[in-house]
Formats: structure tokens, C-alpha cells, sequence
């Protein structure tokens, strides 16, 4: 006894026909959705390394979410209180965000922007330079 099966349907037992060009397209768009968010996860993490270049940034933390159709920028950021201050804070604010965006090809659709301004250093850790 041999079997037949159409060539075009690979899945009916829910009582829904799936063809082979659905799957493909099911595993083509998760693919496309874990190199995503592979790709915001690395543009997070150098834009965080990026802002702390500056000595007045304390801290320093970025996260970018969402999906390419609408994704969200989360950033949380100490700077310590100096001459500069106000102008690094414009460049973590307006240039950075400016930056992801065009290295990501798409506006955030929301963003979440934290900026403390620390009088005096903060307790050591990671990113954190101690002044003496």
C-alpha cells in the first residue's frame, strides 16, 4: 500500500491546510526576528561602551526591544555634574538615539530616557570609574 500526499500540504490535523510555502514563511520571519533582535542587542550594548567613553557618564545602560516595525529604546544613564554635563547629556539624548535609529533603519516608536545627575561619584562597579 502506498501513500499519496499533495506536495503543497504538510500539517492538516487542526483542520487547517499549511503548505510548505507557509512554514517557510513562518521560519523565514522568526529567523528575520532572532537576527533582530540580535542585531539591537549589539547596537545596545556599543552604544552603551560609546557613552561611557565620556568621563562624566557614571553609568551607563541600553536596551532596544520591539521588532524593525516598531521598536522601543530603554536607556538609563548617570552623569556626573561637571562644565559638560548638559552637553553630554544632549549627546546621549539626541545623537546616540539619532544614531541607533539610522543603524537600525527605523524610528523608535517609544522611548524611555533616565538621565540622573550624580553631585559626586557613584559607588564603583561595572562602568564605573572611581575618581580619587
Amino acid at each position: 500500500m502506498t501513500a499519496t500526499m499533495h506536495p503543497h500540504v504538510e500539517d492538516s490535523t487542526d483542520g487547517l491546510t499549511t503548505t510548505s510555502a507557509d512554514r517557510a514563511e513562518e521560519v523565514a520571519a522568526r529567523w528575520a526576528q532572532e537576527v533582530w533582535i540580535a542585531r539591537a542587542r549589539r547596537l545596545a550594548a556599543s552604544a552603551e561602551r560609546a557613552v561611557l567613553v565620556f568621563p562624566e557618564v557614571a553609568s551607563a545602560r541600553f536596551a532596544i526591544d520591539g521588532g524593525p516595525a516598531a521598536p522601543t529604546v530603554d536607556i538609563d544613564c548617570t552623569v556626573l555634574s561637571g562644565e559638560d554635563t548638559e552637553a553630554v547629556i544632549e549627546t546621549i539624548t539626541c545623537k546616540v538615539v539619532a544614531d541607533l535609529e539610522q543603524l537600525l533603519d527605523a524610528r523608535f516608536a517609544t522611548r524611555r530616557i533616565n538621565v540622573q545627575v550624580a553631585a559626586e561619584p557613584v559607588v564603583p562597579g561595572i562602568g564605573v570609574v572611581e575618581l580619587a
